[in-house]
């Protein structure tokens, strides 16, 4: 398992480095007046929530900067870390930057949810005069807006032309003055009425303190960003108290050494003071539900905070935290065969394990209206065996104590375990590689595809249905408004099933009529993706019906059905063989090719399982590839494979339909469109 160092522990000790982080944000630095280009930089954050200011010298942004995308996740290896040595102006509560060179190593890589889209350090406002005097960095805040200026234009004493916004934010309690500048000015005045929700809640990170006369205000700075009505637990938190009628009067080092072989429970309570981290492959045996499943932590140090008079308090940063983040933190009764013991599984592991935050899941029982119910999507671990890696404390090692913490987790099922893969044979690999790239082939037209959503009504678990995503494979001869799929915004999981059957039944000209069996789609289903192919060919020279006859058609089992076949003689005149059997004349003869007619269906999501392609049906890791999200709820993973086929060969020619949610299932003849070599369709028939 490849490790990497978190932001936390980066030191100016060494600089090879390894880093897997999300850019967040990223901007440019122009030296005053005649703004020099200085250099670029970027916001990284890991998946601890940790960030980390990155720096970019101009004579190396041409190789670096143009690799890197606002909102893609990253490693990043090979760089130096230094102290902060801006003293008045910093973008983060970090002492330490990065700075990126010649010789640092920027891979891409897809993102697995582990790392958040973004995170805000917020502050309250009533806290801006105490912050002027502690003018360290920039700060983070978030408001309702009102009472917004015209953009002012003007010409400063430079002769150079700018421009300015003035507006207020309030929380209710609070009100502040925020202003604008120049690109950022012409920004928020384009964008503040483009919002459907009014009036926008914004926030606005790394923004400045400014003390006038006996006022303070916010003032922008070149690293400042806002989001208006941003997808943000403040934002929806803010949006319920203004829909209230009391909003306005509401109050406010090196690395540790590892035991890299599974080792047992009872060899923990053993002294082993060589080892901080030791590896064990654990069972779930129960998830402790009366004791609290989160906590709220300090949005700047991440520590957890308490609740003092109504207010939550980080003591380390002795200031209040209006909307402090929420953790996972569970405590589970877990076995291997030689013991018992509690494991502590905080929020990075349940997020890698369950593909949801806090968050999610308090909107969804806050819905569902039983917010003080243990939450069920976190019972599913009991039962479930993990490779749990243990960070031993001081209290485990000194005390024995039985009380463990876990620092990473991963599941351990058949065929997903990675050190069974490493053993398997490179036969196997390869095969398994080949099925991979054949899956990620016939996917690819997904990205030209339509896509209609479809909010599902209450269940009769009184579990809201999630949001439905029908992917429809675009095929350009059915390019048409007539077979895009409109559905109503409230669509029964019975109604969505008829939908889909309904769509495939109309491309494959009514040879396939139920491609999705009654009970396939329910509550819970979060997309379909729905592929379905009509070929109907003719032969260059048709046959002649008049001369098909009856011949025994021999089985494998030595027993013979009776079938029409197509005859057709082979002289001096080739037919339709001429491109697939070199032309040469022959003397009487006859080739003889079955009449028949048949259907076949087959859940395939077994078989495809058999072949090596597991990834795609695990819920920890999922096919979320299959459809482009930037920011999926959870992993997507494959369910069921639900694969139908028809084929008929007569005088006339063949006529072939095929669909599936996800591959065709092979037959043993294919065919084949000649100029371009591509196969149009391929199958076998052992008994027609």
């Amino acid at each position: 398992m490849t490790r990497f160092d978190s932001i936390s522990t980066l030191n100016g000790s060494r600089c090879n480095w390894k880093i897997k982080v999300r850019v967040i944000r990223m901007g440019d630095t122009y030296i005053p007046p005649m703004k020099q280009f200085r250099g670029s930089n970027l916001i990284l954050l890991d998946d601890n929530h940790s960030r980390i200011h990155a720096f970019i010298y101009s004579s190396n942004v041409g190789n670096l900067a143009r690799q890197f995308e606002e909102g893609n996740v990253y490693i990043i290896q090979n760089f130096y870390v230094k102290d902060y040595i801006q003293t008045a102006i910093r973008c983060l509560p970090n002492d330490k930057q990065i700075t990126l060179t010649d010789n640092t190593i920027v891979t891409q890589i897809d993102d697995d949810g582990l790392i958040e889209q973004n995170v805000f350090d917020l502050y309250e406002l009533s806290d801006a005069a105490r912050l002027k005097k502690d003018d360290l960095f920039l700060i983070d805040i978030v408001g309702v807006v009102t009472d917004v200026q015209p953009l002012y234009h003007f010409t400063n004493w430079h002769d150079q032309d700018q421009c300015k916004i003035k507006f207020k934010i309030t929380d209710g309690s609070s009100c502040i003055e925020i202003i604008f500048w120049d690109q950022l000015a012409e920004e928020f005045d384009k964008r503040r009425n483009q919002v459907p929700t009014q009036p926008p809640i914004i926030i606005i990170a790394s923004i400045r303190v400014n003390r006038n006369s006996d006022t303070y205000n916010l003032s922008s700075h070149a690293s400042t960003r806002f989001y208006l009505n941003h997808d943000h637990y403040s934002v929806q938190q803010l949006r319920s108290r203004v829909e209230s009628t009391t909003f306005y009067s509401e109050q406010e080092q090196e690395e540790d050494a590892h035991f890299e072989h599974p080792a047992k429970l009872i060899d923990l309570r053993t002294d082993m003071p060589d080892f901080t981290t030791i590896t064990c492959h654990l069972t779930v045996q129960k998830v402790e539900e009366n004791n609290g499943w989160f906590y709220h932590v300090c949005t700047s140090c991440q520590e957890e905070v308490t609740l003092e008079n109504l207010k939550y308090t980080c003591q380390r940063c002795a200031r209040n935290i209006p909307f402090p983040d929420k953790r996972f933190r569970i405590c589970a009764l877990v076995s291997d065969d030689t013991t018992n013991a509690a494991l502590i599984i905080h929020d990075r592991e349940v997020r890698k394990l369950s593909g949801l935050t806090v968050f999610d899941i308090l909107t969804n029982h806050t819905k569902e209206g039983d917010i003080t119910i243990f939450p069920k999507e976190l019972l599913i671990m009991e039962g479930r065996k993990y490779k749990v890696t243990i960070a031993l404390k001081e209290e485990n090692i000194t005390k024995s104590s039985t009380m463990y913490t876990a620092s990473d987790i991963d599941m351990v099922e058949a065929g997903l375990d990675k050190s069974a893969q490493q053993q398997s044979s490179p036969n196997q690999a390869q095969d398994n590689s080949n099925v991979v790239e054949a899956t990620k082939r016939t996917l690819s037209p997904v990205t030209n595809t339509r896509v209609k959503t479809s909010k599902g009504k209450k269940a009769n678990n009184k579990r809201k249905g999630r949001k439905l995503l029908l992917v429809v494979s675009d095929d350009e001869e059915y390019n048409r408004p007539s077979t895009k799929l409109k559905l109503p915004k409230k669509e029964k999981a019975e109604e969505v099933r008829n939908v889909v059957n309904s769509w495939v039944e109309k491309v494959t000209r009514g040879l396939i009529k139920e491609i999705l069996p009654a009970g396939s789609v329910n509550s819970y289903t979060r997309l379909v993706f729905a592929n379905a192919l009509y070929f109907k060919g003719a032969w260059s020279c048709e046959f002649n019906a008049s001369k098909t006859e009856h011949f025994d058609f021999h089985l494998l089992n030595d027993a013979n059905d009776g079938l029409p076949a197509l005859t057709e003689k082979v002289g001096s005149e080739s037919g339709f063989l001429d491109h697939y059997i070199s032309y040469k004349k022959v003397d009487g003869g006859k080739f003889w090719i079955p009449k028949f007619k048949f259907e076949y269906e087959i859940e395939a999501s077994a078989a495809l399982k058999s072949l090596g392609l597991v990834l795609p049906f695990d819920p920890r890791i999922g096919s979320i590839e299959m459809v482009y999200d930037r920011r999926p709820p959870r992993p997507l993973h494959v369910s069921e494979i639900f694969h139908k086929s028809f084929i008929e060969v007569d005088e006339k020619g063949t006529e072939t339909a095929a669909a599936a949610p996800a591959l065709y299932h092979p037959f043993l003849f294919v065919i084949r469109e000649n100029n371009t070599g591509i196969v149009q369709f391929i199958g076998q028939v052992l008994n027609p």
